[in-house]
């Protein structure tokens, strides 16, 4: 590949390694790595612009949640994040008009490196790939995946003990979110 069609600031990537991009890398992750999720589904266009939400995601023991998905090499950015939703840790969900379809749905953010996602979606570009997905290791899959499991369950764990009148909310997903994570790293030691 040659120079010029990489990001000028970052050779890691190419251009065409947007927000778009990511959201799919992100939503396939979710769909193959997470066996607590039921379903997950892109949030509506409504709620991406209003509540910052790029998924919609549900438990197979019926828990809801809006996820908000985000790639950045700067660490400072997944901080600003969880100030919003600090601000704002339950959402209605809206479909595309702006009607609501659920009320006070916790939300929660996960970040990675913007760089390694890039890095993977080049990867899988250049050697034909169906999917950036699969450009990552069975071993950088599940790294990945405990992260955002622990970032999901620390978030909800701090939401549950600030908004205590929501802690219905969020046990649930605590006691799911938990489970997986204690079988993924039991895998991991396994391997």
């Amino acid at each position: 590949m040659e120079r010029e069609e990489f990001h000028p600031s970052l050779k890691e990537y190419p251009k065409d390694f947007g927000n778009v991009e990511a959201e799919e890398m992100q939503l396939e992750f979710l769909k193959k790595e997470f066996r607590a999720i039921e379903k997950v589904e892109k949030a509506s266009r409504f709620d991406d612009q209003r509540n910052a939400t790029d998924f919609v995601v549900r438990l197979k023991n019926g828990a809801l949640f809006a996820l908000q998905g985000t790639l950045s090499s700067d660490p400072e950015t997944h901080q600003y994040k969880v100030k919003q939703l600090l601000a704002k840790p339950v959402v209605d969900l809206h479909d595309d008009t702006g009607k609501v379809v659920e009320r006070n749905v916790p939300r929660f953010v996960i970040s990675e490196d913007k760089i390694k996602f890039g890095q993977a979606f080049n990867r899988a570009k250049e050697a034909g790939l169906e999917s950036p997905y699969f450009a990552f290791n069975e071993e950088e899959r599940k790294a990945i995946t405990v992260k955002w499991l622990r970032q999901l369950l620390k978030e909800a764990e701090t939401l549950k003990e600030l908004f205590p009148k929501n802690r219905h909310l969020y046990e649930p997903i605590i006691e799911s979110l938990g489970e997986e994570l204690e079988e993924v790293k039991k895998e991991k030691r396994a391997a």
